[in-house]
């Protein structure tokens, strides 16, 4: 998972403000909303960082995903998810991500990600290109 001593090039960092829709009956964020998050993170490494999402006809598709609670977030306030690119395979990704709340985890999530064709409707290998920026996102301190 992430690590402070991580070079900046191996993670980015997204800032969500909670709202108050995003609460439950119980005064605290649905665990739902936070999937939400955690996919604003993922769309924030690939979109903003490596503009991986404007590739015609090609897209990423959620094919695994797992979060560990470990503290609620409340409302009012703002959550920090920082997101990085744990491993590259022939056609996935695999990211991690961390979300913070007053700079405290609140949760870990791991998600696998494919890339697919939109035409055909299947997934397909990663181009070389992609492979080589993504691996290079990688941190060498793990």
């Amino acid at each position: 998972m992430y690590n402070e001593s991580m070079p900046d090039k191996s993670y980015t960092e997204t800032t969500i403000n909670v709202r108050f829709s995003d609460t439950d009956m119980h005064g605290h964020v649905n665990n739902s909303n936070i999937s939400t998050y955690f996919e604003i993170g993922r769309d924030t490494i690939l979109r903003d960082k490596f503009e991986l999402m404007s590739v015609e006809n090609r897209s990423f598709v959620l094919v695994q995903y797992s979060v560990i609670f470990s503290r609620e977030i409340n409302f009012p306030g703002c959550v920090k998810i920082i997101s990085k690119i744990s491993r590259v395979g022939r056609s996935s990704v695999t990211i991690e991500q961390v979300l913070y709340q007053d700079d405290v985890i609140c949760a870990k999530s791991d998600s696998t990600i494919v890339y697919f064709n939109t035409e055909i409707r299947r997934s397909e290998h990663l181009p070389d290109w992609m492979v080589t920026l993504l691996k290079g996102a990688i941190s060498d301190t793990e």
